[in-house]
């Protein structure tokens, strides 16, 4: 019996899932016999949640299981069992993935929006700490230390309109989904909770990964808590250009560890 499932007398969860991956029984009714047999992994982490979430974010407990109801039927759905992992653990970040972009989508500013901002940002504030001559850094500067980092130009044009988006959303006051992003702002009880998630999360996956505990810890502190490459680089007594190749190898080898599973890094960062 595979990993995750409960005991059924009446349904072999294993002749299920040949059935389904084969196409040679009824689609929708085996979906349904995997949903119902997957469905305590909701229940466990829209418990969690439901208990962190304030009563004035207007999100409840049927609103969070609901979120994760879609997340374990693109698990269903996207399962490639020749991959080598257990089901469970595919369907548990789905799942958790599916549940924290709805807590964010009650805020105005989107997940990748409020990452990509964040990104921006620091890569500002980095520049910034790099110069004496009392300029603003300008976009130019930005785009070429994202280039980089990796980034592809179409993926730089994204990140530059979210820090926009975001950065107006603040100074207008319209939005609170930018506290973890911009100065100035309160963290909230759900933005901690998601941020810690995150870490938690990031640091498992750094570690099936084969990223080593310093690695992992430049990684968490860039891309989680937000710290530019000069404060991470004073942290550990380095300089800055040693800080951005391990940031480098390690984004590069979490990309290819995740895709090998089916995930992507918004799953993780």
């Amino acid at each position: 019996m595979k990993e995750g499932y409960k005991e059924d007398k009446e349904i072999d969860i294993n002749s299920v899932w040949k059935r389904y991956l084969d196409g040679t029984g009824d689609k929708k009714e085996d979906e349904g016999l995997l949903f119902e047999a997957n469905k305590g992994l909701i229940k466990r982490i829209a418990n969690r949640y439901a208990k962190k979430v304030p009563p004035t974010s207007g999100s409840t407990y049927d609103d969070i299981y609901s979120a994760g109801s879609l997340g374990l039927l693109e698990a269903i759905r996207g399962f490639d069992p020749s991959k080598g992992f257990a089901f469970s653990t595919y369907a548990y970040k789905k799942i958790l993935s599916s549940i924290l972009d709805y807590l964010r989508s009650t805020d105005k500013v989107s997940r990748d929006t409020r990452r990509f901002a964040k990104l921006w940002k620091n890569t500002i504030s980095e520049l910034s700490s790099n110069r004496n001559d009392g300029l603003s850094v300008t976009d130019d500067e930005v785009i070429k230390r994202l280039r980089e980092l990796g980034y592809s130009d179409k993926e730089i044009t994204s990140i530059k309109k979210s820090y926009v988006v975001a950065h107006r959303a603040s100074v207008n006051g319209d939005n609170k989904g930018v506290t973890d992003l911009l100065p100035g702002r309160e963290e909230t009880p759900i933005s901690n909770a998601i941020k810690a998630e995150q870490r938690e999360n990031l640091d498992n996956i750094l570690i099936r990964a084969g990223l080593s505990e310093i690695l992992r810890e430049s990684f968490i502190l860039y891309y989680i808590d937000g710290l530019t490459l000069k404060a991470i680089a004073l942290k550990y007594n380095v300089n800055e250009s040693a800080i951005f190749l391990r940031i480098k190898r390690g984004l590069k080898k979490l990309k290819k560890h995740v895709e090998n599973q089916g995930l992507s890094l918004d799953d993780y960062i």
